[in-house]
């Protein structure tokens, strides 16, 4: 019970925050997305990934300042919302040959309080740090429609350091 008000808890404070953009260029599996027929960034401003065969797509929208990951659900066009029924999309990362795994929370309009979602969100300066390592391997694990998809975030610095 305390686990279900904590996780409701976290889920309204991360629902209250507009999404904020720090986006990177776009990759598709170290691809430049010149081979894609989509937009280069997402609808949300974020950094667009493939997965399945195109199936469907993420958008990782990061907002450096709060230190929020959002992943946004998309279609095969990469242009509208996906939602799915799930309590959680998972990160798994891993860094230094140890592994951590960080649930994302259904982030849901302003209003609607559970119910399918298209965009997860978590607070997590370890997972920002995470998806800025160069030695870190980062996966997102979500089931849509019944069947699991992946999919490798690249974060390409665009020429600065972290």
């Amino acid at each position: 019970m305390r686990l279900m008000i904590s996780a409701a808890l976290y889920a309204g404070l991360v629902a209250c925050y507009p999404l904020a953009t720090s986006a990177a260029p776009a990759l598709h599996d170290g691809q430049s997305h010149e081979a894609h027929d989509h937009a280069e960034k997402g609808p949300h401003g974020g950094t667009i990934f493939a997965m399945g065969d195109e199936d469907y797509h993420i958008e990782l929208v990061l907002d450096e300042k709060r230190g929020q990951v959002t992943i946004v659900l998309l279609d095969s066009a990469a242009k509208q919302l996906v939602a799915i029924e799930e309590p959680h999309m998972l990160v798994n990362v891993r860094s230094d040959g140890q592994p951590q795994q960080f649930k994302l929370v259904p982030l849901y309009p302003e209003g609607q309080s559970g119910g399918p979602a298209a965009m997860y969100a978590i607070v997590s300066p370890e997972l920002m740090q995470a998806i800025h390592s160069h030695n870190a391997v980062v996966r997102v694990v979500v089931k849509i429609a019944g069947k699991a998809y992946s999919a490798s975030l690249h974060h390409d610095h665009g020429g600065h350091s972290h």
